[in-house]
């Protein structure tokens, strides 16, 4: 993607092309706490990264003259332009500058009224800058480029030479170190699971806002359901908020001396008489090089007398040069020095000005005297040491809308800890993420969460469904919870003591899942033997709210309620199975009930008159042939009867009481053998005897 120019870009650099040098002004104004913010996270340290700005300004405005204003992107020209100068500074070096070699930078002054907050803090600051002094310098620069300056991927590449990809995995590789540096180590990647490794640089993407499409639901939705992710992101996140904390240390001059320090360089090289004179200053002599000029020169200042060498120590004489005549710049005292001259460009001493009302005293460089011998130097410094000045005062807050510096907060805050002496104090309340906590339905008793602020140090307060505050750490676990919903809260506290906005998640405790099944018991069955060609049940489950299916003589189980009947039964043995299933979706083992279908049998009733004896079938079932005999006057036969068949014998009437049998000899099988029998009284009248 190309960095596309603005107007206002166009505008400006014709001007600075005119040699105007209020547009000289603005572009200082604008890209000086940019360029020297950017620089120090590249360098490591205050001094070396004030050089690569002077040195960018330097190079970079005699440059213009050759590109076209309307091409040109300033902002990604200058930033270029540092990068460069830093990695040619590595080259030169063959290695990323050492930890230990790095000064340590002036912070604001202390926080007089609470030195225990003013330690933490100088703490925390110089555990970043020696985190971030131990990155590779690509890392360090694509770091500086995407914190900084909120740069897109495709940007930074185009800066730096690089495809979106290989910047994504540098920046992942540069926070992933930083992390690890800074000791916010919640997650080992060596100990992850492939699938989470893999989703790492992912996880960078994320947190810069670069993810979009399918990759960013497949991330969300793994990140939701993995708890180790959650703590990477927590921690690379806090590693992100501390790095873009570093407090930048003031200049060691004021703003307009650095100002004046590039305009002279750059009259030197004839810039602002738009000569060719500027040439030169690219080929300033530099390291060993610069060494040896400036003792040629000692010797060549003490033949011609000390006046002149007071000329090149002058601020507008190259480092080197001064640093050969001179000798090392002096070191910064404990104590503020007492008043002295200085000595001006022209070499003539003059006193200096009064200090303003409130202004801190800086420290003053001693008059040089005139030199009647040429110094010997032993060893040739790679670079003269600048002094470590006095900390400046911190500078007022800025007027509600004006623009803070890149990487720094409004009005003058450092994004943690309490405001230097002089400028606001922190008013900016902490912000609470809660990074994992139950479903949103659990059976679970217990909970734990786990959850982390936007600045540090903080201390965090927890409570449960509306209870008191109580003192908590991350993570928070919570045990024998009763059913039902459940509501808790965690609010942060920090240094300033400022509460955040309390971070809340609902949550229910549900009933432990239903592992029983029910179990089915008969109230009613049919007889054991019958001959009724139908059965009827009745039935009940050992729990509510179950539903039923039956199966009759092992056949498929279908639905079925209670009572339930059973029609067209056969002669046979028959089995009726019923089994129950609950709203958890358990199902018991089924109850059995068996009976046995009989055929169905006659039944020979007997009626007997004073002449004359009838056999019915008054059963079910067909009777064969069979006897009748009747006390005192004979046996007849009875031929094979249907159901509701009879049939009668007749006889001459006999006076007295007789008895008729059916089936006397039982060869018929009858449903009732107890009806068989009747007994009657003949009394004959009316009947011939």
């Amino acid at each position: 993607m190309s960095i596309a120019p603005t107007r206002v870009d166009a505008a400006l650099v014709r001007r600075l092309q005119a040699r105007d040098r209020t547009a000289w002004e603005e572009l200082y104004a604008e890209y000086h706490p940019r360029l020297r913010a950017f620089g120090y996270r590249l360098a490591g340290n205050a001094q070396d990264a004030d050089d690569l700005v002077q040195e960018t300004f330097v190079r970079a405005l005699p440059a213009l003259d050759r590109l076209d204003p309307e091409r040109v992107d300033l902002t990604a020209y200058l930033f270029t332009t540092t990068k460069n100068l830093f990695l040619k500074q590595v080259e030169r070096s063959k290695r990323a500058e050492p930890t230990a070699e790095v000064p340590e930078p002036d912070l604001p002054t202390a926080i007089e009224d609470d030195p225990e907050r003013s330690a933490l803090l100088a703490r925390q600051q110089e555990e970043v800058r020696v985190a971030n002094a131990r990155l590779d310098p690509r890392q360090r620069l694509v770091l500086a480029l995407c914190e900084l300056e909120d740069r897109s991927y495709a940007e930074i590449g185009e800066l730096v030479g690089l495809n979106e990809n290989a910047v994504a995995q540098l920046v992942f590789r540069a926070r992933e170190r930083l992390r690890t540096e800074l000791r916010l180590v919640q997650v080992d990647p060596e100990r992850l699971p492939e699938e989470c490794r893999a989703f790492l640089p992912l996880l960078a993407q994320h947190l810069d806002g670069k993810l979009r499409g399918p990759r960013l639901e497949t991330t969300l939705a793994h990140l939701e359901g993995c708890e180790r992710c959650q703590a990477a992101l927590a921690d690379m996140r806090e590693a992100k908020r501390r790095y873009r904390a570093l407090l930048l240390p003031p200049l060691g001059v004021s703003t307009e001396e650095a100002r004046a320090a590039v305009e002279r360089d750059l009259e030197q090289a004839g810039y602002w008489r738009g000569t060719g004179a500027r040439r030169a200053l690219f080929r300033r002599p530099r390291g060993a090089a610069a060494v040896a000029g400036a003792i040629a020169a000692g010797v060549l200042l003490t033949l011609a007398g000390g006046g002149a060498a007071v000329l090149l120590t002058g601020s507008d004489a190259p480092r080197e040069l001064r640093a050969a005549a001179t000798g090392p710049e002096p070191q910064p005292s404990t104590t503020a020095p007492a008043a002295s001259t200085t000595t001006p460009p022209t070499g003539r001493a003059v006193a200096p000005a009064p200090p303003k009302a409130n202004a801190p005293v800086m420290p003053t460089t001693a008059p040089t005297q005139a030199v009647t011998t040429a110094p010997t130097p032993t060893v040739a410094p790679r670079k003269a040491p600048r002094p470590k000045p006095t900390p400046r005062a911190a500078p007022p807050p800025t007027a509600t809308g004006d623009r803070p510096l890149r990487g720094q907060s409004p009005k003058g805050q450092s994004p943690q800890g309490p405001s230097p002496k002089g400028q606001a104090p922190d008013r900016t309340a902490p912000t609470i993420t809660i990074t994992g906590a139950p479903d949103a339905s659990s059976a679970a008793t217990t909970a734990t969460f786990t959850f982390t602020a936007d600045e540090a140090p903080v201390t965090f307060q927890c409570r449960l469904d509306g209870g008191a505050w109580q003192a908590c750490s991350s993570p928070r676990g919570l045990d024998s919870l009763t059913l039902g919903e459940h509501l808790f809260s965690v609010q942060a506290t920090d240094a300033a003591g400022n509460v955040g906005a309390p971070a809340t998640r609902r949550w229910t405790v549900t009933p432990p899942p239903d592992t029983t099944a029910p179990s089915v018991a008969f109230s009613s069955t049919p007889p054991a033997t019958t001959t009724s060609r139908s059965a009827s049940f009745t039935f009940s489950a050992s729990e509510p709210g179950v539903s039923f299916a039956c199966s009759y003589d092992g056949g498929p189980f279908q639905a079925c309620q209670s009572p339930h009947t059973v029609t067209d039964v056969g002669v046979d043995d028959h089995t009726l199975a019923v089994r129950a299933t609950d709203a958890a979706g358990n199902t018991g083992a089924p109850a059995i009930a068996s009976w046995t279908v009989l055929p169905q049998l006659p039944d020979l009733v007997v009626a007997l008159a004073d002449a004359a004896v009838t056999v019915r079938n008054a059963g079910a079932g067909a009777a064969g042939a069979s006897l009748v005999t009747v006390t005192g006057i004979g046996t007849f036969p009875i031929p094979a009867l249907v159901p509701g068949q009879a049939v009668t014998r007749s006889f001459r009437c006999v006076r007295g009481t007789h008895t008729a049998t059916a089936d006397y000899a039982q060869s018929v099988p009858e449903a009732n053998e107890q009806n068989n029998a009747a007994t009657h009284t003949a009394s004959c009248l009316g009947l011939t005897t």
